[in-house]
């Protein structure tokens, strides 16, 4: 298998996305954030090093390996990379999906929007979510607006078996069928970092792969936006950014 080869291990590695979750409560991105002009590509994975696997190989904890992305991208854009152990990972997924480390029963992956709220009330090693969206999985503006105005945007999909003889993530120009079924390899969380007019380039498996934007749109499957802590310093991002529209929104919701 080609996709093997690229992140240099045996065998397949796993997904984890149990299934879809939806809540009615979840806010809407683009109704409760100001866009700037949206440049035509980000750079936030200029700045990152060290990609781990974070165990995604051997378990099906992509939603925690997302998390830990995440925080791994937010951090480094603020000249602190934060890079989450293995064994912390290990125990988030236990919390997450009740999988027992020393019997292996219950490696049965998490749904996304599971994780994310624990990620918002107990946090990863002390590392949380200040505030989560949801936005449509067509939205493409949407998908750039969060990688540049959030550092990061948790993604889910429905991979096709045909994954796993790529390394770039091809536009199936309209055949899905065969191999290239929606979901018939399964669902998948991963990390969209950056863009341009050709690409979204994601973390996942450990690697920064490119990801044409006809493949997101025939397989995609979750948009979440979420705003880590890590994103912030000195009430600012990276980029210059106040977000406090979206932080009082929030903070609203909770109080509802």
């Amino acid at each position: 298998m080609w996709l093997s080869t690229h992140l240099g291990i045996e065998d397949l590695p796993k997904l984890g996305v149990k299934g879809k979750k939806t809540d009615y409560r979840t806010l809407l991105f683009e109704n409760y954030v100001s866009l700037p002009e949206i440049p035509s590509f980000s750079s936030n994975k200029d700045k990152v090093t060290k990609l781990g696997m974070m165990c995604n190989d051997r378990l099906g904890d992509c939603t925690e390996a997302t998390s830990a992305h995440s925080i791994q991208v937010c951090s480094a854009n603020n000249d602190n990379q934060i890079i989450i152990p293995d064994e912390d990972i290990i125990k988030q997924y236990s919390l997450d999906s009740g999988y027992d480390p020393v019997t292996g029963r219950n490696d049965n992956g998490c749904y996304d929007l599971d994780v994310i709220k624990r990620l918002s009330n107990d946090g990863l090693d002390g590392h949380k979510i200040i505030a989560y969206s949801n936005t449509g999985t067509q939205r493409t503006d949407m998908i750039k607006a969060s990688c540049y105005i959030l550092g990061c945007v948790r993604l889910c999909a429905q991979l096709p078996i045909s994954l796993q003889n790529q390394t770039d993530w091809l536009d199936p120009n309209g055949n899905l069928s065969g191999d290239n079924e929606r979901g018939s390899w399964g669902g998948h969380s991963f990390a969209g970092i950056d863009f341009d007019s050709d690409w979204l380039y994601v973390i996942s498996w450990g690697k920064i792969s490119r990801v044409a934007w006809g493949w997101w749109l025939a397989y995609g499957d979750e948009v979440h936006p979420c705003l880590l802590d890590d994103w912030i310093k000195n009430n600012q991002a990276p980029n210059g950014l106040l977000l406090d529209s979206l932080l009082n929104d929030v903070q609203a919701l909770k109080a509802a």
